[in-house]
């Protein structure tokens, strides 16, 4: 088969990966970490949908109230509603947050997941058996104990 040459959607920091996801309708979700244009800007989420053809249909920035977003992923559930699900460093502490994206690619209004001063290092997001969005995180609570 043919190779397109491509098509530039964007830059992120190498080390933070893009987040994708194809829902039933075989439409591309993607987001990922901003490279600030300059030194004085602060890092914010873009999110770009591909239609089934691979052409664009959204491409803006995700407008979400979150300091310093790291390791964004997406998933769409039984319903067909996307969610991402992402951590936000503030005061030197990671904690973890879940936003729901409308048809529209609104972003709702942020719910954190994570308790207050619990430190999470990690996370993975996936569908149960019955079609429902499920959370497992790794964390440091306020008092110092590890734990999932």
């Amino acid at each position: 088969g043919d190779w397109s040459r491509g098509l530039l959607l964007g830059e992120s920091n190498i080390k933070q990966s893009v987040a994708l996801e194809v829902d039933p309708g075989g439409r591309v979700h993607l987001t990922w970490i901003e490279r600030p244009s300059d030194q004085d800007q602060a890092e914010r989420l873009h999110y770009v949908r591909l239609n089934e053809r691979g052409q664009v249909e959204v491409d803006r920035p995700l407008a979400l109230d979150l300091p310093r977003p790291r390791s964004p992923h997406l998933l769409v559930d039984q319903s067909n509603q996307l969610h991402l699900v992402l951590l936000s460093r503030t005061d030197g502490l990671q904690a973890l947050y879940q936003v729901r994206i409308d048809a529209d690619a609104q972003p709702a209004e942020p719910v954190r997941l994570s308790r207050e001063g619990e430190n999470v290092n990690s996370f993975q997001v996936y569908l149960t058996a019955n079609g429902e969005t499920a959370l497992l995180w790794d964390s440091e609570p306020a008092d110092g104990e590890a734990g999932i």
